[in-house]
């Protein structure tokens, strides 16, 4: 199956500069296709699709869209360090992108102190992860440490703990605390847990953290609750009554179940807490009962939501646990995905997505080359896993 996507993906066409969906996002697959199997060739296409972005030479392309990670600045920032750490480029091209530089940290600074637009995908803590990869540069750890200093001001709190405000399109989100990995609290998380393993702002973080997830024990759904959506825990909780939550059975890398489980197990073994491995194991089991589309909301097979993304997702918390049934599942999974797109393919479902990583055929292809291969991949540590 891989190499039929290969194929497609290699014939396709880009509308976009971006990471999560346009030529970043294609020189990323390519450069995790040549980590797999070393080919030069597969190095030689990513410098080449970088090097169109760097040059605009397409103008019917879709340019880079403000500082965000998945369709601005800090994606390509953050390409650029994953391919300096390869020794595919020099560290001269950063010299030529200290005003891209300024501009990601000042519009991070912006987006937490006056927008609340902390999202991973589009807003303040994507920089963050950009930042965070070059943490070891003096001039770039000023950057993480302003920005995380700010950020720990931001932080909102009850009496069951904290969390941070997020928006995406309608400021009337505010009233939703999200939980989500994709634009919620767990991903966010899982950054600073992030920044605390790189040493920066480590008590401040700790209390943080530690709080920030007494905040979503404190929230399980009811009985009830779970025998309607099959879901543990809600996607949204709304921050004036939090008793009123949203929840459905989604399961997949962007939403659901997994996402709390996947930051309680990393925070469990940094900061020593084994209560929350254990709820972590309790979530995990209770998953791995859902294995339909009713019960999951998977009816296709990309990566955000679909087949795949929940695939690799088991993938990764078996190698970070050594469960063999989050082996079974992932297996489980990746034939479900083999079944949708033996029909999708046909059907053209993904035409006009060939290239686009998040939602469509690159992130499908590289959970099947990393189900191959086995190996630690770079594409996957953009999706926080």
């Amino acid at each position: 199956m891989f190499t039929q996507l290969h194929h497609r993906i290699e014939t396709g066409v880009c509308t976009s500069n971006y990471l999560f969906g346009g030529k970043l996002g294609l020189a990323l697959y390519y450069f995790s296709c040549y980590e797999a199997r070393g080919d030069e060739s597969l190095a030689d296409r990513c410098i080449d699709l970088l090097q169109e972005v760097l040059n605009g030479d397409d103008e019917t392309m879709a340019p880079l869209h403000g500082t965000g990670f998945a369709s601005g600045t800090a994606g390509l920032g953050y390409l650029l360090t994953v391919l300096l750490k390869e020794g595919l480029i020099g560290e001269d091209i950063f010299e030529s992108i200290q005003e891209m530089d300024v501009s990601i940290a000042n519009k991070a600074m912006e987006q937490l102190m006056v927008e609340e637009h902390t999202d991973y995908l589009h807003g303040a803590m994507g920089a963050l992860q950009y930042f965070l990869h070059r943490n070891d540069e003096p001039f770039i750890h000023q950057y993480t440490e302003a920005i995380t200093a700010v950020l720990a001001t931001r932080v909102k709190q009850n009496e069951t703990g904290t969390w941070f405000r997020n928006f995406i399109l309608d400021k009337n989100e505010k009233e939703r605390i999200d939980l989500s990995l994709s634009h919620g609290n767990t991903g966010f998380l899982l950054l600073l847990l992030q920044l605390w393993e790189a040493g920066i702002m480590k008590n401040e973080l700790t209390a943080i953290i530690t709080s920030g997830i007494q905040f979503i024990l404190a929230h399980p759904l009811r009985v009830e609750q779970v025998a309607e959506y099959g879901s543990l825990y809600p996607f949204f909780i709304n921050e004036k009554d939090s008793g009123h939550v949203y929840a459905n059975p989604r399961l997949a890398w962007c939403y659901g179940d997994l996402n709390i489980a996947w930051i309680l197990y990393r925070a469990a073994d940094a900061l020593q807490m084994p209560e929350w491995k254990t709820e972590a194991d309790r979530i995990l089991a209770h998953s791995l009962t859902r294995t339909d589309s009713h019960s999951t909301l998977i009816s296709d097979s990309h990566f955000c939501h679909g087949s795949s993304g929940l695939a690799h997702f088991y993938r990764i918390i078996a190698g970070f646990t050594g469960n063999p049934a989050c082996i079974e599942a992932a297996d489980h999974w990746l034939e479900q995905t083999s079944r949708y797109l033996e029909k999708e393919l046909t059907s053209q479902y993904y035409q006009g997505k060939e290239t686009d990583l998040l939602n469509g055929l690159p992130g499908i292809a590289l959970v099947y080359l990393s189900a191959i291969t086995k190996k630690d991949l770079a594409w996957s540590r953009a999706f926080l896993l």
